[in-house]
Protein backbone atom coordinates (compact mmCIF):
# COMPACT_ATOMS: atom_id res chain seq x y z
CA UNK A 1 0.00 0.00 0.00
CA UNK A 2 0.82 3.90 -0.35
CA UNK A 3 2.68 4.94 2.65
CA UNK A 4 2.25 4.01 5.60
CA UNK A 5 -0.18 1.27 4.10
CA UNK A 6 -3.02 4.46 3.58
CA UNK A 7 -5.20 2.87 1.40
CA UNK A 8 -5.78 3.59 -2.11
CA UNK A 9 -8.72 5.95 -2.77
CA UNK A 10 -12.12 4.36 -4.37
CA UNK A 11 -12.01 6.61 -7.18
CA UNK A 12 -8.65 7.07 -8.83
CA UNK A 13 -8.35 9.27 -11.59
CA UNK A 14 -7.52 7.37 -15.26
CA UNK A 15 -3.26 7.56 -16.01
CA UNK A 16 -2.09 6.77 -19.32
CA UNK A 17 -0.62 3.10 -19.86
CA UNK A 18 2.77 2.59 -20.29
CA UNK A 19 5.02 -0.91 -21.36
CA UNK A 20 6.89 -0.67 -18.03
CA UNK A 21 4.78 0.11 -14.34
CA UNK A 22 4.73 -0.62 -10.87
CA UNK A 23 1.40 -2.63 -9.40
CA UNK A 24 -0.04 -1.84 -6.15
CA UNK A 25 -2.32 -4.22 -4.26
CA UNK A 26 -4.04 -4.40 -1.33
CA UNK A 27 -3.31 -5.14 2.33
CA UNK A 28 -3.70 -8.21 3.76
CA UNK A 29 -3.13 -10.16 7.19
CA UNK A 30 -1.18 -13.19 7.19
CA UNK A 31 -2.43 -14.99 9.99
CA UNK A 32 -6.01 -15.48 11.81
CA UNK A 33 -7.30 -14.13 14.69
CA UNK A 34 -10.54 -13.43 16.52
CA UNK A 35 -12.94 -12.93 13.77
CA UNK A 36 -10.68 -12.39 11.00
CA UNK A 37 -8.69 -15.27 8.64
CA UNK A 38 -5.74 -15.41 6.77
CA UNK A 39 -5.51 -13.26 3.72
CA UNK A 40 -8.56 -11.22 4.56
CA UNK A 41 -8.47 -7.72 3.17
CA UNK A 42 -6.84 -5.57 5.94
CA UNK A 43 -9.68 -1.79 6.16
CA UNK A 44 -8.15 1.46 5.94
CA UNK A 45 -8.65 3.14 9.24
CA UNK A 46 -7.93 6.96 10.25
CA UNK A 47 -8.05 7.96 14.03
CA UNK A 48 -9.18 11.76 13.76
CA UNK A 49 -9.31 13.88 17.58
CA UNK A 50 -10.12 17.51 16.91
CA UNK A 51 -7.99 18.04 19.76
CA UNK A 52 -5.37 16.33 19.20
CA UNK A 53 -2.25 17.66 17.80
CA UNK A 54 0.13 14.75 18.16
CA UNK A 55 -0.24 10.74 18.09
CA UNK A 56 2.16 7.91 19.02
CA UNK A 57 2.92 4.38 18.87
CA UNK A 58 4.28 2.77 22.16
CA UNK A 59 5.41 -0.56 21.71
CA UNK A 60 5.24 -3.37 24.70
CA UNK A 61 2.56 -1.41 26.15
CA UNK A 62 -1.28 -1.48 26.60
CA UNK A 63 -1.75 2.45 28.65
CA UNK A 64 -0.32 5.48 27.58
CA UNK A 65 1.58 7.75 29.88
CA UNK A 66 -0.43 10.00 31.71
CA UNK A 67 -1.51 13.14 30.34
CA UNK A 68 -1.94 10.93 27.16
CA UNK A 69 -5.57 9.78 25.42
CA UNK A 70 -5.46 6.15 24.49
CA UNK A 71 -6.98 5.79 21.12
CA UNK A 72 -6.56 1.38 20.98
CA UNK A 73 -4.46 -0.78 21.81
CA UNK A 74 -3.89 -4.22 20.31
CA UNK A 75 -0.56 -5.90 19.00
CA UNK A 76 2.80 -4.88 16.47
CA UNK A 77 2.43 -6.36 13.40
CA UNK A 78 5.30 -5.76 10.53
CA UNK A 79 6.25 -7.75 7.16
CA UNK A 80 7.80 -11.06 7.22
CA UNK A 81 11.01 -11.41 9.23
CA UNK A 82 11.57 -13.91 6.65
CA UNK A 83 12.19 -11.43 3.76
CA UNK A 84 13.95 -8.20 5.88
CA UNK A 85 15.49 -8.95 9.38
CA UNK A 86 14.07 -5.76 10.42
CA UNK A 87 9.94 -6.52 9.69
CA UNK A 88 9.83 -2.78 8.06
CA UNK A 89 7.75 -0.50 8.89
CA UNK A 90 5.71 -1.45 12.79
CA UNK A 91 2.16 -0.44 12.88
CA UNK A 92 -0.19 -1.32 15.55
CA UNK A 93 -2.79 -3.23 14.95
CA UNK A 94 -6.38 -3.09 16.80
CA UNK A 95 -6.90 -6.02 19.18
CA UNK A 96 -10.28 -6.77 17.65
CA UNK A 97 -8.94 -6.78 13.79
CA UNK A 98 -11.98 -6.33 10.98
CA UNK A 99 -11.66 -6.67 7.96
CA UNK A 100 -12.38 -5.38 4.58
CA UNK A 101 -15.97 -6.59 3.44
CA UNK A 102 -15.60 -5.26 -0.51
CA UNK A 103 -14.05 -7.48 -3.09
CA UNK A 104 -13.74 -11.37 -2.16
CA UNK A 105 -12.45 -13.47 1.20
CA UNK A 106 -8.91 -14.40 1.72
CA UNK A 107 -7.66 -14.09 -1.92
CA UNK A 108 -3.33 -14.28 -1.42
CA UNK A 109 -2.18 -11.44 -3.50
CA UNK A 110 0.59 -10.70 -0.64
CA UNK A 111 0.51 -6.84 -1.37
CA UNK A 112 1.16 -5.37 1.70
CA UNK A 113 1.57 -8.27 4.63
CA UNK A 114 0.71 -7.98 8.08
CA UNK A 115 2.09 -10.30 10.22
CA UNK A 116 2.58 -10.38 13.99
CA UNK A 117 5.51 -9.54 15.84
CA UNK A 118 7.35 -11.96 18.19
CA UNK A 119 10.12 -10.47 20.71
CA UNK A 120 13.23 -12.17 20.76
CA UNK A 121 15.53 -12.19 23.46
CA UNK A 122 19.00 -10.70 23.12
CA UNK A 123 19.30 -6.80 22.37
CA UNK A 124 15.81 -6.80 23.81
CA UNK A 125 15.59 -6.91 27.08
CA UNK A 126 13.87 -10.56 28.59
CA UNK A 127 12.15 -9.85 30.47
CA UNK A 128 10.27 -7.37 30.17
CA UNK A 129 9.80 -9.23 27.29
CA UNK A 130 9.43 -12.89 26.38
CA UNK A 131 10.85 -14.79 23.78
CA UNK A 132 8.40 -15.71 20.85
CA UNK A 133 5.66 -13.62 22.45
CA UNK A 134 3.53 -11.11 20.46
CA UNK A 135 4.55 -7.82 21.69
CA UNK A 136 1.55 -5.46 22.97
CA UNK A 137 1.22 -1.55 21.89
CA UNK A 138 -0.80 1.03 22.08
CA UNK A 139 -1.73 4.36 20.40
CA UNK A 140 -2.19 7.12 22.17
CA UNK A 141 -3.12 11.09 21.38
CA UNK A 142 -2.01 14.64 23.10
Amino acid sequence: MPHNSDSAPLDPPGAPNQYHFGRIYGSEYEFSYKNVARNDDVPCAVCYDVYATTSVMIPGKIVCPSHWTKQFDGFLSSGSHYTDQTGGEYLCLDRDPEYATEGARQQDYNGRVFYPVEAVCGSLPCPPYENGKYVSCVVCIK
